[in-house]
């Protein structure tokens, strides 16, 4: 079998991290730190390559979580030198730079989880189907997403609930058979044949919608 180049490359920077000993930058009796740590040391080197490569720190990144671990971790970082800082800091650490590294690997991270996302659905057999939802809510509908969405056919459109995912910014909804011709004509069967199979399942009634009391005085 040919190894490329850039393969080699890889196989010889995970086997010098799986090699290297991780200093103790970021430690604690009483919380589980080890991760913070080792995100820490490789803010003392700068490498963001290899801290999204670390089996410790890449499945924050394949789970678009890198942001609140990141956030997290400033807490501890702050703890590291200074005045303010009860935990040693190594020598050539840096606290602005390690700062900065926070940010770096969560740009980064956001990059590397996209393509990730982007591969996904460019393989997926309900592509087409799985771009239309992304464009309705403005957002990237991947694959896993799926299951997270609800839905439910009235007479003339159907009502979706967003995946876990995005519903933090977007709210439900509605797509008619006039959106959907516009991806091929008789595209609206396929589309809930679709939702049937991929979906996480039916959505519930709405929640009755309470008038206001009228005021008691005129």
């Amino acid at each position: 079998m040919k190894i490329t180049k850039r393969q080699l490359k890889r196989i010889i920077r995970e086997s010098i991290l799986s090699e290297a000993k991780m200093q103790d930058i970021i430690v604690s009796e009483y919380e589980d730190v080890d991760d913070y740590n080792v995100l820490a040391n490789f803010a003392l080197t700068g490498d963001i390559a290899g801290a999204l490569a670390h089996p410790d720190i890449k499945h924050y990144v394949d789970n678009n979580e890198m942001g609140w671990f990141a956030d997290d971790a400033i807490t501890w970082f702050e703890q590291v030198g200074g005045d303010e800082g009860y935990l040693p800091a190594p020598e050539g650490w840096d606290r602005d730079k390690a700062f900065d590294f926070l940010k770096d690997i969560e740009s980064a991270a956001w990059k590397v989880y996209q393509k990730q996302e982007d591969a996904a659905i460019a393989a997926d057999p309900d592509k087409e189907f799985l771009e239309f939802l992304g464009n309705q809510w403005t957002s990237t509908i991947s694959p896993d997403d799926m299951k997270g969405i609800k839905w439910k056919e009235y007479k003339r459109y159907i009502r979706l609930k967003p995946p876990p995912s995005i519903s933090h910014g977007v709210g439900e909804i509605h797509i008619t058979k006039e959106d959907t011709d516009n991806l091929y004509p008789g595209a609206w069967e396929d589309f809930k044949d679709f939702l049937t199979t991929r979906a996480g399942g039916q959505l519930g009634k709405r929640k009755p919608y309470r008038r206001s009391p009228p005021p008691i005085y005129d």
